[in-house]
């Protein structure tokens, strides 16, 4: 039988030793104490105890520790649950379709709600109406987040060969159907906004706890000379490393965008789109939206597309091939098409299923389930809310 330690030896310490088995590696001493002594078939003898007493004490510590971290994550989740996953859903759920918002992980993340869910003490229930002034603040706060993200995709356009030098880029750009980027790490091009659910570009919250850690640093900098150092930390509250674990293992397969030096500016298909808007008479200021609702079919001339010779396809098809030229002329590149006939077969565009609420790498564990059943599964909704954000998610074209 396995090792064990006397009644005088355990005492104090039952539950920890009986359910030691939670022990990771980073529980101070687990190798030591869970570890070496797991092949031993007999107690330890005084003189063993004697000798690593000190050594188990401070390991049931963290065993102890352990539990009461699992206890507090209950106890949180149950407060998200209970009183902000309502408020996001009623948030999103009025939002246009295709719009870009937090995921509910995000959204506790948030000072304005972190600091009230996180609260202690942990045993006890929140009052109704606790979360009612950041709840009304949603919009705002909202807006902020998402301020912040395009602004790393305006950084990518900044002193970009087709935007003068110095010269502010406006938000407007963004929408614009030439303004597009491409992924480094699988290459993909990608356009606003779905380049925020990019599969590349999304990370789990466990990886980019350090990324926001230091971009708060350096907004709590612009607070603190603005005067303004937002919602106090409740006292006697958790590290914001022990916030941040916390938040981590309540939404285990949540993922936030961290695009980092994978988007960068799409050169080539910048100049690709705009011959397409020439052959058209459209406007330089065209939307992307605008292009895919007109959906052109294009027979692809240029060299970019030697392999595809005389094939037709959509804009965004056309995009995912398109290489700098070497002598930077264009012109030529395409000819718009009649689409294929009712008897010709189509092209059929497909996206990735993804949940708004959390982001996860996989969705779906089987390909024909439907989508909407992870958010009865995993996040409390009844059918008609499933069905609802389902259709509202920002969803990214599958590649051919």
């Amino acid at each position: 039988m396995p090792f064990s330690l006397t009644y005088s030896q355990r005492t104090g310490w039952e539950h920890e030793f009986d359910t030691m088995g939670i022990a990771n590696s980073k529980v101070p001493n687990a190798e030591l104490c869970y570890l070496g002594y797991l092949q031993k078939t007999e107690e330890l003898t005084e003189q063993e105890w004697k000798d690593t007493k000190d050594d188990w004490i401070i390991f049931m510590q963290g065993v102890k520790n352990i539990h009461e971290r699992n206890a507090r994550c209950l106890q949180f989740e149950a407060r998200v649950r209970t009183h902000i996953a309502p408020a996001y859903t009623q948030y999103v759920l009025s939002q246009p379709f295709n719009a870009v918002v937090p995921t509910l992980a995000e959204v506790v993340q948030m000072e304005e709600f972190l600091s009230i869910a996180a609260g202690p003490p942990f045993d006890q229930s929140l009052p109704d109406g606790v979360f009612d002034g950041a709840v009304a603040r949603l919009p705002e706060l909202v807006g902020k987040w998402q301020s912040e993200r395009e602004e790393i995709v305006l950084q990518a356009l900044r002193n970009t060969p087709v935007h003068a030098p110095g010269k502010e880029v406006q938000r407007n750009l963004l929408s614009y159907a030439s303004t597009l980027f491409s992924c480094r790490k699988c290459g993909r091009a990608v356009a606003y906004p779905t380049l925020f659910v990019h599969e590349c570009f999304l990370q789990l919250l466990s990886h980019s706890a350090s990324t926001k850690r230091v971009s708060k640093k350096s907004r709590r900098k612009d607070e603190k000379e603005e005067g303004n150092t937002g919602p106090p930390a409740p006292e006697g509250g958790l590290s914001r490393e022990a916030l941040d674990e916390m938040v981590q293992l309540t939404f285990p397969r949540a993922r936030s965008w961290h695009p980092g030096s994978n988007l960068v500016f799409n050169g080539p298909g910048y100049h690709h789109t705009v011959v397409v808007l020439d052959l058209l008479g459209l406007e330089r200021t065209t939307t992307a939206e605008e292009l895919r609702k007109l959906d052109p079919y294009l027979e692809c001339r240029c060299g970019c597309f030697k392999e595809r010779k005389s094939e037709t396809m959509s804009w965004m098809q056309v995009i995912q091939y398109c290489k700098r030229h070497r002598l930077n002329s264009y012109e030529g590149s395409f000819a718009v098409v009649d689409k294929p006939g009712a008897g010709t077969r189509q092209q059929v565009t497909k996206y990735k299923p993804i949940c708004s609420w959390c982001q996860p790498r996989n969705m779906l564990d089987d390909p024909t389930q439907d989508p909407t059943q992870h958010y009865i599964d995993e996040h409390w909704c009844t059918q008609a809310e499933a069905q609802a954000f389902d259709s509202r998610a920002l969803k990214e074209e599958l590649a051919d």
